[in-house]
């Protein structure tokens, strides 16, 4: 009798800035030549982030192979989070990603063990529901931030419930009546609330704001500088055509920001939903003591209610915030995830409070800023 055939072996490889430069990281690699690999504006945002020095062992991707065809990956990139006066360097993760056929192989969770082995923090945002409690299993901390939706027209989400278009139709005018009279009311209502702000678009947040959107009081926090989010607004892939934007005071004086995106999916909610072109306020923040938070995301609302698009999405971290959108009519459904391991011993971390609260995050933190 022959011996049976061996099984394919898993191994886990990891790509650094010097393999990548180098141009042979991906040589002998089989199989699908769209996954895993790094290159074009994409590669551009792993290995390009401000405030960083670019060292050869920077780590850009895990990948599982089984022999040489990639089924499994995550690329990492440099990020920062201050917890009280101390500055903590990161990897972010940029999803984690196995192929459905091989999903039995344990690649994912090689992945992420090989990841946590690592002696350096590390987190993601936009986390997936299935890879959610393994992150957990392994030590990752979770936070949420409540996930709020305008939808202005009904039809793509009415497909969800109603397949025949006969009846999608006459239906999608009855609710698009009903919202839109609520829209109405809606930008009436924001018209007297911000009343005195202003909001208008930039190419770059100028230098001289640095200072203040360094200076965030809050016991835990994701980095932002002017460098960085104007390397955020304009590096990588630019499908979800993003705008910084600035508001300003009666007075004319600089406020706060707020980033948002525009993009189309094919598919949303585990394909229930088909063809839609959702908005999406990617971050926000006040740098003026005396104007809260909830102004500036209600001033990016007011925007994106402007916006020729099927729904407009608010992912909010803050509780005081959640309660301004639910009293303005907006629907909670969901939330949005992230997860975010600091390495043992480090100082301060382990008496802080986990919570959108007190750990102040964006939807733009990892490469949310893209999505």
């Amino acid at each position: 009798m022959s011996a049976a055939p061996e099984k394919p072996q898993l191994r886990m490889v990891e790509v650094t800035r010097a393999d990548y430069e180098s141009g042979q990281a991906f040589e002998g690699w089989q199989g699908d030549p769209g996954f895993g690999r790094i290159g074009g504006s994409f590669g551009e945002l792993l290995t390009s982030v401000p405030g960083h020095p670019r060292r050869d062992d920077d780590l850009l991707l895990l990948a599982a192979l089984l022999e040489d065809r990639p089924i499994g990956c995550m690329h990492t990139f440099n990020g920062k989070v201050h917890v009280g006066d101390q500055t903590i360097n990161m990897l972010w993760c940029s999803g984690l990603v196995v192929k459905p056929e091989h999903r039995s192989t344990g690649a994912g969770l090689m992945i992420l063990l090989r990841m946590r082995a690592r002696p350096v923090a590390s987190g993601g945002v936009r986390v997936s529901q299935m890879a959610l409690p393994i992150y957990k299993q392994l030590g990752w901390q979770h936070l949420t931030a409540a996930r709020f939706l305008l939808v202005k027209r009904s039809a793509p989400i009415l497909q969800r419930w109603i397949s025949n278009p006969l009846l999608r139709q006459p239906a999608a005018a009855l609710v698009n009546l009903g919202m839109g009279l609520h829209r109405l009311l809606l930008g009436m209502v924001l018209r007297i609330k911000l009343s005195g702000w202003s909001s208008a678009p930039v190419e770059q947040l100028p230098q001289e704001l640095d200072a203040q959107i360094r200076g965030l009081r809050r016991p835990a926090k994701c980095h932002r500088s002017t460098e960085w989010l104007n390397w955020a607004a304009s590096t990588g892939p630019m499908d979800n055509q993003r705008r910084l934007w600035l508001v300003k005071s009666r007075t004319g004086k600089p406020v706060g920001y707020f980033m948002t995106g525009q993009m189309h999916y094919a598919e949303a909610d585990q394909g229930r939903i088909k063809d839609i072109t959702l908005a999406s306020v990617l971050d926000w923040m006040s740098f003026d003591n005396d104007v809260d938070d909830t102004i500036i995301l209600l001033s990016a609302l007011q925007q994106l209610l402007r916006a020729d698009v099927d729904a407009v999405e608010l992912c909010v971290p803050e509780t005081g915030s959640g309660r301004a959108l639910r009293r303005l009519g907006l629907l909670c459904r969901g939330e949005l995830n992230m997860v975010i391991r600091f390495a043992p011993g480090t100082p301060d971390v382990e008496a802080l409070q986990m919570d959108g609260d007190n750990f102040w995050f964006r939807p733009a933190d990892a490469d949310g800023f893209v999505n």
